[in-house]
């Protein structure tokens, strides 16, 4: 496939942050999301932190997705759309052509609160620290459910990821100094790339505030169990051998789990399936200090 061509209403010439107003920029990479992509872009152009860049990594979609672009291409600041090697290969590249002093990722069918950058602005000055990651809480959006979770950052490794990538906002410098998402891990390179940072002592700053929201079933969702192999054989490499229990242990629970809503999705059919889920997930967030 021939790459097909970008734009930029700044003809190439990236933004310059500013010292006393710091500049987000935001990248979202799609692939065929020309169902969600629209609400992705609105959110990120309605913030009222006006000093954001704006940046799109299309894989060479086949559907629709150029088409929203265009509608919005006088307020994105770069979009390219080519042919990759996968979602972190389509990251590396938005971090290539980002120019801002915080990073964010923000995949398609994700969206923004209103209002957030700028709360993330005002945590970035108030704890100015060149290395300070900033991650806030993210909303579960479980569509087939009917039901929502919110849920805290935590560096708690045993439970698996435990930031929410949507919901953390990256100095540019750290990348600059810990390199780029490595593909060698195409389903957990989002993983690793935290437990590096946290192994290089980089400083992660929480704070009570719902960043984003995140719809489950994407290309985690999917590849469920090879995700889990990637986040273990990370771990047993990275962390101390007590998390790597704890953590094939979580798994071993949510395999079981995962093995029980097929057989039940066989037996009572979907509707009784999700009922059951959904009771699950409610009860699960009584007891679950992670899950607010």
């Amino acid at each position: 496939m021939i790459p097909l061509p970008g734009g930029s209403k700044k003809k190439g010439i990236r933004k310059t942050p500013e010292s006393r107003k710091p500049l987000f920029s935001v990248i979202t990479v799609v692939y065929n999301g020309e169902v969600h992509l629209e609400q992705t872009i609105q959110s990120v152009l309605s913030q009222s932190w006006s000093n954001t860049e704006y940046v799109i990594v299309d894989g060479g979609s086949t559907d629709g997705t150029l088409d929203v672009i265009r509608k919005y291409e006088d307020r994105i600041d770069h979009w390219i759309s080519e042919p990759d090697k996968g979602i972190y290969d389509a990251m590396n590249k938005g971090l290539g052509l980002a120019s801002g002093d915080l990073i964010a990722f923000l995949n398609c069918g994700d969206w923004y609160n209103p209002g957030v950058l700028e709360k993330v602005a005002q945590e970035y000055l108030r704890n100015k620290n060149g290395d300070l990651i900033i991650a806030g809480k993210w909303t579960l959006i479980f569509e087939d459910l009917d039901l929502e979770i919110h849920v805290s950052p935590s560096l708690k490794f045993s439970q698996g990821i435990p930031i929410s990538h949507p919901a953390m906002f990256v100095p540019s410098n750290v990348y600059e100094k810990f390199g780029k998402y490595d593909l060698q891990f195409p389903l957990g390179a989002d993983f690793d790339m935290i437990v590096r940072l946290y192994l290089n002592n980089v400083k992660f700053h929480f704070f009570d505030a719902p960043i984003v929201n995140y719809r489950t079933r994407g290309t985690s969702e999917r590849y469920y169990y090879d995700t889990g192999k990637e986040h273990a054989l990370i771990i047993r490499n990275n962390l101390p051998f007590t998390t790597y229990i704890s953590y094939k242990l979580v798994r071993w629970k949510y395999n079981v789990l995962q093995e029980l809503t097929r057989v039940l999705r066989k037996t009572i059919g979907e509707n009784g399936t999700n009922s059951l889920t959904r009771r699950y997930y409610n009860f699960k967030k009584t007891y679950t200090k992670e899950w607010s």
